[in-house]
């Protein structure tokens, strides 16, 4: 079977197939999924960027109290020293008082990371409050009640009610229950 795009594009046929691709795309859209789908991905979008911006300007410079040079940002462990470079010749810049090698840290920037971390707590933590209070679990269903008690007449076998006198199949007389 050869591939054709003028009869894939051709209005005719797909007006004959009884939808347009315009009707097709437009069903696809708004269909429940699609939709909700977009909206989530929305929401979402906007809902994290309120979290980072709660923790960025709320949380963390709570935490810049308690951090010996006050910048959560900066906030690190040096590892090492680096010669400062000059960016044109690419030589060591020296000190011009002591004549010695400019060295810069080289850091592990904690403080970012920290923030980044607080951020993804934050959202889970709030996102599982929302689910639990949204989605709540349908209450179990109540138990089926139990089938009326039933007995076998002695006669022809047959299945009554465990309270009859009488068999309705076979019209025996029944043993009294006790």
């Amino acid at each position: 079977m050869e591939f054709d795009a003028k009869k894939l594009l051709d209005h005719k046929a797909l007006k004959e197939k009884g939808m347009g691709f315009q009707q097709e795309f437009r069903k696809f859209l708004f269909q429940g999924n699609a939709l909700s789908l977009a909206i989530g991905v929305i929401i979402g979008g906007a809902f994290g960027g309120f979290v980072s911006k709660v923790n960025a300007d709320l949380i963390m410079p709570v935490i810049n109290l308690f951090l010996p040079n006050g910048s959560w940002r900066t906030a690190g462990i040096t590892i090492g020293h680096v010669p400062k470079v000059n960016p044109t010749t690419f030589k060591p810049i020296l000190d011009p008082k002591t004549h010695e090698v400019i060295m810069t840290p080289v850091k592990l920037l904690i403080g970012d990371l920290a923030n980044t971390f607080l951020t993804l707590i934050i959202t889970g933590f709030v996102c599982f409050i929302i689910i639990k209070l949204l989605v709540k679990a349908p209450p179990p269903a109540p138990p089926a009640p139990p089938p009326p008690p039933t007995k076998s007449c002695p006669f022809c076998l047959e299945t009554i009610p465990a309270g009859a006198t009488k068999c309705k199949s076979c019209c025996s007389q029944q043993p009294a229950t006790t």
